[in-house]
């Protein structure tokens, strides 16, 4: 049944915000309540990092271990044999995020996200970029994304959005503001910044002990991945992201989107 459209300026906030609910649990029911780094760790009073994959978590984890002396959910980064875990972590995020008292959602340009965890040559195998974007079998649906990101512009307590890019071109800057939100020691945060490159090697050799670092955090290899498509499915991939959510896209995507995105 179509749902009537209710006015900001006529209806109070607490009719407006059960009306969003109840659109929200019809269009994206919760998933399996599994307790793992796709859905959380059911950590509830701890705050929780949000990031579709290969957003750069594992370099945040690895930062808040070091600074906090304790662990996050996961693969190993620093601290060892403990679960007196500082954060709670989803790659699918957005059931969750009501239930933690705040949240960090650190977003990638979502055509690096997407070949580097997918591949160029699976995503060219689709008959089209919404084809594949579609796709709600692929172990981390690519709809994910788009969900994590409307999941964080509703959430009304406090919140910090880190871009995976910033983080890379600025650590200094983007690791205080990481540090301040999460009140982590000001003195270990400054210590960390101070040896920052051997810290990102450390971090690094961590990744590789399960996973391939293909760009290894370097600042000049930020389109690596996206650069693997023809200009054509880059610009398709624009065109789709604006077209799913023109407000998202605007408020948080624009800077993605390359100069051969066919609408403005």
């Amino acid at each position: 049944m179509h749902q009537p459209f209710l006015n900001p300026l006529t209806h109070s906030a607490d009719k407006l915000a059960g009306w969003v609910k109840k659109i929200w649990e019809k269009a994206f029911p919760p998933p399996l309540p599994e307790e793992n780094t796709l859905y959380g760790f059911k950590r509830y009073e701890l705050p929780l990092l949000v990031a579709y994959s290969r957003s750069g978590t594992n370099w945040l984890r690895y930062f808040i271990e070091v600074v906090s002396l304790r662990p996050t959910p996961g693969h190993e980064r620093y601290i060892k044999n403990r679960t007196d875990y500082i954060i709670d972590r989803a790659h699918c995020g957005y059931p969750i995020v009501e239930k933690h008292p705040r949240i960090i959602l650190l977003l990638r340009n979502y055509k690096e996200c997407m070949v580097r965890h997918y591949s160029a040559e699976k995503i060219l195998a689709y008959p089209s970029v919404n084809a594949f974007l579609k796709d709600n079998t692929l172990p981390q649906p690519p709809s994910w994304y788009l969900k994590n990101l409307l999941a964080f512009e509703v959430y009304q307590r406090p919140k910090l959005l880190v871009h995976y890019e910033a983080l890379m071109l600025q650590p200094e800057v983007e690791l205080r503001k990481i540090a301040d939100f999460l009140q982590l020691n000001k003195e270990r945060t400054e210590d960390f910044i101070e040896h920052l490159e051997e810290h990102q090697q450390k971090s690094i050799q961590k990744y590789q002990l399960n996973q391939k670092s293909v760009t290894a955090g370097a600042a000049t290899q930020l389109f690596y991945h996206s650069k693997q498509l023809p200009d054509t499915i880059c610009q398709a991939f624009d065109d789709c992201f604006r077209e799913q959510s023109p407000y998202l896209f605007d408020r948080y995507l624009q800077p993605y989107a390359s100069d051969r995105s066919i609408s403005k």
